[in-house]
């Protein structure tokens, strides 16, 4: 474990440098919003919604239907369970938020059987690669993809320290944002954006060299062929089109 806790606090050093290097005055965190690299990909039924993934799996008219109720299904449980939230006090709502993510994750895996059943196993398959590719390093968090890596147990503390000491900076990167004023927030968040990135660059890294030669490759096996995903379509609402990209990039 010596390497594993060299290896953490190496990277926090530099992240802190990432950090430092930008405005410590305005430096925290905007809750509520995803980071890039780890945990920022789409889960499999948010995928299944993107008419440009519907048309890469071939689904037929009957099992986006079927996806569809599913996941209208999931989204109404969760409205339901985070409603009345927000008229919390701070620390209530923090406890609450914490019980509800648990239910949440399992709410998740039981939707996510759910659509699995939809698909055939070779629409499943390609999903399963979608899927890794929009998480990208953040998968290797993950029991299923650590599995099939046969990461170590001394890998997989690696990883997690790592992925802590990320959102922790990022966190603390964007903390204070909401308490200025609305013009300067935004050109503010441009700039602490460009900062994100460059920590999001630095844990990427330093996760990869976690694993050995064979388990890079195998992971990018498992990822398949590239597919762009418009994700601005993915997450802009209502937009329509869908159109599949150019996947020779």
């Amino acid at each position: 474990m010596f390497r594993s806790s060299m290896l953490a606090k190496s990277v926090v050093m530099g992240l802190a440098v990432v950090l430092v290097a930008g405005s410590t005055s305005y430096a925290q965190g905007q809750r509520g919003r995803g980071f890039r690299g780890f945990g920022g990909g789409a889960s499999s039924s948010a995928l299944l919604g993107s008419e440009q993934v519907q048309k890469e799996l071939k689904l037929s008219e009957e099992q986006i239907a079927k996806v569809k109720e599913i996941t209208d299904a999931s989204r109404a449980s969760s409205r339901e369970l985070f409603s009345g939230l927000r008229d919390l006090p701070e620390e209530e709502r923090r406890a609450k938020f914490a019980e509800l993510r648990e239910k949440m994750t399992k709410a998740a895996e039981e939707t996510g059987k759910k659509v699995a059943a939809v698909l055939n196993d070779t629409q499943n398959a390609r999903l399963g690669q979608i899927v890794l590719q929009q998480q990208g390093i953040g998968a290797l968090a993950s029991k299923d993809t650590a599995a099939k890596l046969s990461l170590t147990k001394d890998q997989q503390q690696q990883i997690k320290d790592l992925v802590e000491a990320q959102r922790e900076m990022q966190r603390e990167l964007f903390s204070g944002l909401r308490d200025i004023p609305q013009a300067e927030r935004r050109a503010k968040f441009e700039e602490l954006g460009k900062k994100r990135e460059e920590i999001t660059t630095e844990t990427n890294k330093a996760v990869m060299e976690v694993l050995t030669a064979a388990q890079k490759t195998q992971f990018e096996q498992m990822k398949g062929e590239k597919f762009e995903l418009d994700r601005r379509a993915l997450f802009g609402g209502r937009r329509r089109g869908g159109r599949p990209q150019n996947n020779n990039n």
